[in-house]
């Protein structure tokens, strides 16, 4: 380990608001090549967390989300590469791009008591926003909860097996 002596050729750095969804990859990179690597996503936008929320994250299952851990890897081999980097930790964001979600993609990745998912494009949308609707049970509340969770994310994520953007 050294000491980071400070120096930087970066002042600033300014973003702009994107409305995707992001995810996160932190990793190891040595002698050119990406070594190790976790991702994860915010179960809320940072900027909702300003505005009240409180900001938690979760890591993304590799087995499940390997698509997209295959593109962000790539992403990630491309960017460090492209910089030249030395042999580091690094962290970086990406956006998801959102997939059109069908009733099936619900139906493959959860156990419904009942489910009603408008799956086209054009579908209309329904009151408060709704395009569709699903029953969930289970006698244990915390796994209800957890499945619950996971079906938002799911939903908010277009399936969470979109290309990664940068």
């Amino acid at each position: 380990m050294k000491l980071f002596t400070g120096l930087s050729d970066v002042e600033i750095v300014a973003e702009s608001f994107i409305a995707a969804s992001e995810v996160y990859m932190d990793g190891i990179w040595k002698s050119g090549e990406l070594q190790w690597s976790s991702m994860s996503r915010n179960h809320i936008s940072p900027l909702s967390a300003v505005q009240g929320g409180v900001l938690a994250a979760h890591i993304l299952d590799r087995r499940r989300y390997e698509a997209l851990f295959q593109q962000a890897e790539t992403l990630a081999g491309q960017a460090l590469a492209s910089l030249d980097a030395p042999d580091c930790v690094f962290h970086l964001e990406a956006f998801t791009e959102i997939g059109n979600v069908t009733q099936e993609d619900f139906e493959r990745n959860f156990r419904f008591d009942e489910i009603q998912y408008a799956s086209s494009p054009d579908a209309p949308v329904g009151p408060y926003g709704r395009v569709g609707q699903a029953i969930v049970s289970d006698p244990d509340a915390p796994k209800l909860q957890r499945t619950i969770e996971e079906i938002v994310r799911f939903n908010e994520a277009g399936g969470g097996c979109g290309p990664v953007r940068n």
